[in-house]
């Protein structure tokens, strides 16, 4: 087996939680690893490959010296149902001119990161001088995707480059999950202590699946208890799904309150919404 590279951005970057007090990200890097590419880092890395089923390989110190670069742009902005494109930048970083084959495919994936079923695959024939790149298009249809789509709504991208002359193999992947329809969640900022008051959930189908077994999961800590609500018809494309709550707060909270809302359907899940309000003792 030969080593064509070594992707050192694969794992290990962009660790994170939710911040303490707010529901913004905080990174987790510095904390969880050393600094990438410093000697401490490279140094772990190391002393992990002696356990390795594959330490006499040794792949740390082989040449891998590259031919092909590749610079992958995701559809970050794409909604499930629209129409998109997966970009990439392809570079010869060789001294010399290079023919070369580059095939892009696109496949569902599972959250784990295993591979499932192929989208679409397309290929490319290129001759690029030394330092030159030029950019591929892979343009993906709703009706191409839409069938085999899993639920989370989450693809994979594998971009391959051969050199025609040397049959030399290098190789991208990236991940990515489409955006989807947000929750519309009606609370009033103030919500008065011990005293009921309704809050309006609404979902709107955008996806252009026929959405079926859908279901509102609702819970607001010291205000509702979890409940959940279920949708008894198929939710057609652009049809909306609205349904009502009661919160009653059961104490005298300082720290704003927050409802919390999950829909799932069969066809596609992992939509969440919140809304925070504070809880107010008026004095009657």
């Amino acid at each position: 087996m030969e080593v064509m590279q070594i992707d050192r951005h694969s794992v290990g970057w962009n660790i994170s939680t939710k911040a303490v007090g707010s529901d913004l990200v905080e990174l987790l890097d510095d904390q969880y690893k050393y600094l990438e590419y410093s000697d401490e880092e490279r140094r772990v890395v190391k002393f992990v490959n002696r356990f390795s089923t594959r330490r006499k390989e040794n792949i740390y110190n082989m040449d891998t010296k590259k031919e092909i670069d590749f610079n992958i742009m995701l559809p970050h902005n794409a909604m499930v149902g629209e129409d998109f494109s997966v970009y990439a930048v392809v570079k010869n970083v060789a001294d010399e001119k290079r023919d070369i084959i580059v095939k892009s495919t696109l496949v569902n994936s599972f959250y784990t990161g295993l591979p499932g079923k192929r989208v679409k695959t397309m290929k490319f024939t290129e001759t690029l001088d030394a330092g030159e790149e030029k950019k591929i298009v892979l343009p993906v249809t709703y009706k191409e995707y839409g069938p085999t789509m899993n639920p989370e709504a989450r693809f994979q991208i594998f971009i391959t480059g051969k050199n025609v002359a040397t049959g030399r193999m290098h190789a991208s992947e990236e991940s990515f999950v489409l955006n989807k329809p947000e929750i519309v969640i009606e609370v009033p900022e103030e919500v008065e202590y011990g005293e009921e008051t309704e809050a309006t959930l609404t979902f709107t189908n955008t996806t252009g699946f026929k959405l079926t077994q859908c279901a509102f999961y609702v819970e607001s800590p010291g205000c509702l208890e979890a409940v959940k609500l279920e949708h008894t018809r198929t939710l057609l494309p652009g049809k909306d799904w609205s349904e009502t709550v009661k919160l009653k707060p059961r104490r005298k909270y300082r720290s704003r309150r927050e409802v919390v809302v999950e829909f799932t359907s069969n066809e596609i899940v992992g939509m969440e919404g919140s809304c925070r309000f504070k809880v107010v003792n008026l004095i009657k």
